[in-house]
């Protein structure tokens, strides 16, 4: 009798020995494996980067893949083909990168033109507008390109690309659309700065290119702590922020939303980015993936959307 109880009991410590070993040999795995994931991702964006080295400039096309019935009634939204090409120049030109002609791109080495292609859909439901739309816009870098098993072949490669997928309210379906590609494009425009290096008059105007509410003339930027018994809002340099949420993402590489900061008031994990009004001062956290990002939910004002219309208009923006 004893002996099948002492067989029982070194069957449980066996079975609470391999539970144990197993689920260490699983953290050290998992842990491995983000490693090794964050590798490949630091590792496809110095090739990315890569493939934009010794460009002079890309030549901008926009496509609208839209059903023919539902044209008319999107372009109703304000959202166009020739609004979205006159959006994407402002962006790259803002940017210090230079906007090819059509005559200049078929004269520049490789030809690279950037292709902006914005699949949208109205959803309904047996024949109702549900007041909702799906969208699924891609950026890509194509240029010339040769196969390596045939040189003498000439064929479109692509270099660079950026998709994002997404839903929009039908009545704001314009402002995400352009939200979602402005995104997309400050990720091209860094890649091919950093591939290309410039003038230092050149860098310094990337810099100041993006200029918003949220910035002062010391590189600084507005953040807020999200927890109702500090509140706490506060500027830090841009620089501290950005290598604070790069350390972050590393550490936790499939995270979907933007990691919270450490309060320095209050010391918990809440503070986020967050912008003071113009207007009328109020201080509220950045971002509305409806709206451009700095509109303030008080008095409806928003630096970006005022640059922008001067920008289109031909007008200088405000220092």
């Amino acid at each position: 009798m004893k002996t099948t109880k002492y067989w029982i009991l070194a069957a449980i410590l066996a079975v609470c020995v391999t539970v144990l070993v197993s689920g260490s040999l699983w953290g050290v795995s998992h842990e491995k494996e983000r490693e090794y994931l964050q590798k490949v991702r630091e590792y496809l964006q110095r090739e990315r980067r890569g493939n934009l080295a010794g460009l002079k400039g890309v030549y901008v096309s926009v496509i609208m893949d839209v059903a023919e019935e539902q044209r008319q009634t999107i372009e109703k939204h304000g959202l166009t083909e020739e609004g979205l090409k006159t959006f994407a120049e402002l962006e790259l030109r803002r940017s210090g990168i230079k906007v090819l002609s059509g005559e200049d791109w078929f004269d520049t080495p490789w030809r690279p033109w950037l292709a902006v292609t914005a699949w949208v859909s109205k959803l309904e439901a047996e024949g109702i507008s549900l007041g909702l739309a799906a969208m699924y816009l891609t950026v890509e870098l194509i240029e010339d390109a040769t196969l390596k098993r045939n040189p003498d072949r000439r064929v479109d490669g692509v270099t660079w690309q950026e998709t994002r997928r997404g839903f929009a309210l039908s009545r704001e379906l314009k402002q995400k659309t352009e939200n979602t590609i402005e995104d997309i494009l400050r990720k091209f425009c860094n890649d091919y700065l950093a591939a290309n290096p410039k003038e230092e008059s050149v860098k310094q105007a990337q810099e100041t290119a993006h200029t918003n509410v949220t910035a002062t003339s010391r590189g600084e930027l507005w953040v807020k702590c999200n927890s109702p018994d500090c509140a706490a809002a506060y500027r830090i340099s841009e620089q501290d922020y950005y290598q604070q949420i790069e350390e972050r993402v590393k550490a936790n590489p499939m995270a979907l939303v933007t990691p919270a900061l450490t309060c320095k008031r209050c010391g918990k994990e809440s503070v986020y980015r967050a912008v003071k009004c113009e207007k009328c001062g109020h201080m509220f956290f950045y971002g509305n993936p409806n709206d451009f990002n700095d509109r303030c939910p008080k008095c409806g004002y928003s630096k970006m959307e005022n640059e922008r219309k001067k920008r289109t208009q031909g007008l200088p923006s405000t220092p």
